[in-house]
This record gives C-alpha cells, sequence and structure tokens, in this order.
C-alpha cells in the first residue's frame, strides 16, 4: 500500500514539474551556459557515482535548463580532500558539492538528524516524506545557509551494515573489533562499548587488508562490494544499524543566489528525483551483490538474534535524545521525526 502511493506521488510530482517548472523555462531568454565544478565524496569506483551522480543528475539539470547549467560532477578526492569538500563550496573553491551529512555535524548539528538517526525511517516512503512534507527540508536550508551553502536535496546510501574480517553472530563479537564508521549509527555503537575510528573511504581498502580496522561500514552490501571490500573482509552483517545514511547536494550560497528562479527549481527538482534513483539503485544493486558476495566470493553473512536487536534499539533511541539535546533546531527535528513516524 504505502509503495503504491509512493508511485501516485511521484506520478503527481512529475506532472507538477511539467506544468509549472519547464514553461518558466520556455518563457526565459536563452539563459547563458553555466560551467559549474562539483565535488563528490564518492570514488568514480562507486555504482552511486557513475549512475547517479556524475550521470544523471547533471544530465537532468542540463535538460530542466535548456542547456543552461553544466555541471561537471569529479570523484572524490579529485579536486579537494574528501574532508574539506564541506568548506570548499562554501568558500567557492567548487561550485557545488554531493557530500555525506555525516561529515558536517562537528558545524552543523541537525546533520546527525539528516544524516539518518540510528533504525528511524523503515523505507523511501518515509524518508521521502520527512524530508519533503516536514517542516525538516526548512530547517535544513537555514541551517547550511548560514555556512554560505545552499541545500539542495537528499540522496539515501542505503543501510549501513558492517563488513568484518571475523564473524559478528553478537554484540559480545563485535566488542572485540575496531570498527570504521560515521554518523550517528556510531553513537549508537559507542553507547554500546564497541571500539570505534575513522578512516576516510579511499583508505578503506588498505587498512581492512593491513589490520588497521577489523571492520567497516561503508553503506550497504552495493557499496562495499564496488570498493571491493569483499575481498579483503570475509564476513557481512545483514542486520542494519541504519535504514539509510543520507548524503546531499550542496551549492555554494552566492551561485545559488545567481541562478533565476527557474533554474533553481531545477536543481532542486532533480535533487528530489535522485533521491528516488538512488534508494531504486540501491535496492537492486544490494539485493545482487548479497548474493554474489556468498556465492562467488564466499562472504559468510550473519546476523543479530532479536534479543541482540532489542539492545540496539534501546541504545538508538538515547542517542535520538543525545541529537536532539545538540541544537534547537535539532531539537525540533527529532520532534518532527517522532511526530511523523507515529501517523
Amino acid at each position: 500500500m504505502k509503495r503504491k502511493l509512493f508511485q501516485r506521488l511521484i506520478v503527481i510530482f512529475f506532472i507538477t514539474t511539467l506544468i509549472f517548472v519547464l514553461p518558466a523555462y520556455a518563457a526565459e531568454k536563452k539563459a547563458k551556459v553555466l560551467n559549474l565544478r562539483c565535488q563528490a565524496f564518492a570514488p568514480a569506483s562507486m555504482d552511486l557515482f557513475s549512475e547517479i551522480l556524475a550521470s544523471s543528475f547533471p544530465a537532468r539539470v542540463k535538460e530542466l535548463t535548456d542547456g543552461a547549467i553544466n555541471i561537471q560532477v569529479f570523484p572524490g578526492g579529485a579536486l579537494v580532500p574528501t574532508s574539506q569538500i564541506f568548506g570548499a563550496v562554501g568558500k567557492r573553491m567548487v561550485d557545488m558539492a554531493m557530500h555525506v551529512a555525516a561529515y558536517v555535524t562537528g558545524v552543523i548539528p541537525i546533520a546527525n538528524i539528516e544524516s539518518g538517526l540510528p533504525l528511524s525511517w523503515a523505507d523511501e516512503t518515509e524518508v521521502q516524506g520527512f524530508f519533503y512534507h516536514t517542516k525538516f527540508r526548512d530547517l535544513l536550508i537555514a541551517a547550511y545557509a548560514k555556512h554560505n551553502v545552499r541545500w539542495n536535496g537528499t540522496f539515501n546510501g542505503g543501510p549501513q551494515n558492517i563488513i568484518s574480517k571475523k564473524p559478528i553472530n553478537s554484540l559480545a563479537d563485535l566488542k572485540k573489533l575496531r570498527v570504521r564508521i560515521s554518523g550517528p549509527a556510531k553513537e549508537m555503537l559507542k553507547k554500546l562499548d564497541v571500539p570505534l575510528t575513522y578512516v576516510a573511504g579511499s583508505e578503506l581498502y588498505l587498512a581492512l587488508s593491513t589490520g588497521t580496522i577489523d571492520a567497516a561500514v561503508w553503506g550497504s552490501a552495493s557499496t562495499a562490494m564496488d570498493m571491493n571490500l569483499h575481498e579483503v573482509a570475509k564476513y557481512f552483517l545483514t542486520t542494519p544499524l541504519s535504514p539509510g545514511v543520507n548524503g546531499n547536494i550542496l551549492t555554494n550560497l552566492d551561485v545559488w543566489k545567481s541562478f533565476s528562479p527557474s533554474q533553481q527549481a531545477a536543481i532542486d527538482v532533480a535533487g528530489r528525483i535522485a533521491m528516488h534513483d538512488a534508494v531504486e539503485l540501491f535496492t537492486r544493486r544490494d539485493k545482487a551483490a548479497l548474493a554474489k558476495m556468498s556465492s562467488t566470493y564466499g562472504v559468510t553473512l550473519t546476523s543479530l538474534p532479536p534479543a541482540e536487536v532489542a539492545l540496539l534499539n534501546e541504545a538508538a533511541q538515547s542517542v535520538w535524545d543525545d541529537m536532539a539535546a545538540k541544537s534547537p533546531d535539532s531539537a525540533e527535528a527529532v520532534q518532527i521525526l517522532r511526530d511523523y513516524l507515529k501517523k
């Protein structure tokens, strides 16, 4: 039922775009072509990068603006280090960025909620509804604007799972491993006394192969496989730590203000469609990746028993409370989420 409702909403969304957005482009004079540089967090090996971030998203923007906005998307590390992407877009070292919300929580507390609170929304319908049919989007735009950045949309990176060099069948097993993770799910594991660390995505393969870390969270099964982590880590925990960690599409605020209203609408529309495309991509790819990991590469799939999942849930709700206490807009966002999920 939820999926059928969401499909109807998507149809309505596209029809609305055709009726109200596209005529605006036809009414404008031929605009000067703007060539923008966009730095993505993802390496070129990820399907998310090749199929959506560097492909369908910029192509859709170009089409909707009648060729007036041409976005060249660079893979992680090509222009600036991943850790510096947010500051780079604010200072206009790059015009746009495709970033990970979890990476900016130190300067934008509400990004903890944006990233995806552990064990929160269950499917695409819920995450789309929360971001686009509540006040949450307005809170995000206001928060990012303080750093000279315009928030343009979110894209879901699939669930957070752990791939490891040793089997994880219990929380006791997990506590014996040094785990790379970022985002709110990190705080959930911290409450359960799991040893944690951080390694840049581009360095995960080396870190696992050399034993610098024992386990890593890099999205879902397909993203872990895109990074070839299955070659050096032969165990995959199918119990998700989070239903999905969100990335975002960002534009330097000065660049944003230089766009016409219809060009701004094009970026926002393309960003929202990218969210749907990403969910479809990860659903399809994760199913295939799990099967291939297990049958072809000898990766063992494990899961946590219900009693252990209950402990995760307790820790997750405590994290929600902690995130709400970080700032007034975070408290408002967490309450909006809780109220929304009760409906």
